[in-house]
This record gives structure tokens, sequence and C-alpha cells, in this order.
């Protein structure tokens, strides 16, 4: 599926897309320098959904999670959330819990994909708070913004750029489109 999404940004056949070679196990994939139209790309799958971010020479960050019905959110969020964010999920009722846990994590590997460093970045350090709608937003100063769309289909979405784009085009199944603001 990048393959053809590339490919069709890149004007060549899904099969023609070539990814660089990764010497950090970290390091996302990239496409060959000079590639055409210097397309940064992020991808994320959870279940049955993909999510895929595309831009021109703007570094970009997407994640996609599902509900996962056995999972603990308040223990893995003690283990890897800032002290505040635990506090927040910890008082909401236990009902909303496990989906303002995924729109936290989500937003969390949005960011640190963005800034490049992907998991292997400090999920505690990666700091939100949450609006009155239970919204994250970033606490520390930053140059990223990060838009997360209503659910689709059950599935928590975010996507993180910079604060210079002032579009984002979004489409259930196919993923985030961003443009630079003028």
């Amino acid at each position: 599926m990048l393959r053809a999404v590339l490919g069709r940004y890149l004007g060549r056949p899904a099969a023609a897309v070539q990814f660089t070679r990764r010497t950090d196990p970290n390091a996302r994939p990239g496409l060959p320098p000079g590639a055409r139209l210097r397309l940064d790309f992020s991808l994320s799958h959870a279940g049955d959904f993909a999510a895929v971010a595309v831009t021109r020479g703007i570094r970009v960050g997407v994640d996609v999670e599902t509900p996962r019905p056995r999972l603990d959110p308040i223990a893995v969020a003690r283990a890897h959330f800032a002290p505040s964010e635990t506090a927040a999920l910890e008082a909401c009722a236990q009902a909303r819990q496990a989906a303002l846990f995924l729109r936290l994590w989500t937003a969390k590997e949005a960011v640190l994909k963005a800034l490049g460093t992907g998991l292997a970045g400090s999920l505690s350090q990666t700091a939100f708070h949450l609006d009155r709608d239970g919204r994250p937003r970033l606490r520390m100063q930053s140059a990223l913004a990060l838009w997360m769309p209503a659910q689709v289909g059950g599935a928590t979405l975010a996507l993180a750029a910079p604060r210079s784009v002032r579009r984002v085009r979004f489409w259930s199944g196919s993923g985030f489109v961003v443009a630079r603001g003028r």
C-alpha cells in the first residue's frame, strides 16, 4: 500500500518505488537521496486499519491504534506516560480510560515519529495536557502541531507536523495529506 501511494506522487509504478537502507534499527525508512518531490512519509497500521501521511519536504508523523480489550491502560500509563497524564487517566471514569489512553498513545507516537525518534524517544517526556473535551494538547513548547480527527470505524488516529502546516486533508481509508500554508 505504501509503495502504491508513494508511486502515485512520484509518477511511477508501486514496484519501482525504492526505499533507503537503514543502518540504525530505530531510523525511519525513507526515499533515496534525490527522489523527486522531496517526499517525506509516515506509516502506521493496527488491526484492519492503516494510515499513511505524505508531505513534500516536511517531517511528519502518523499513528493509528485500535482498542485492545485486554490492555490495562493505567498500568501502561504508569510505565510510559508522564505522571500528570497518568493522573488524568486515573481521574476519569473507568469507562473512558481506554479511549483516552488510545488518544494519548497515538498523539505521543505521532509526535515522536515527526521528531524522527519513533518509540526510541521518551514517551514520558513528550507530555500532553487534556482539554475539557479530553483532546491531547502538547504541554511542551513545540514547533509541532497535532491533528486528531474523530474516530474512524473504531480506530484512533493522530498526525503531527510542523506548525507551519495550515491545511490537513483527511479521508477515511486513505490517510492524511498535508500542505504548507501560505
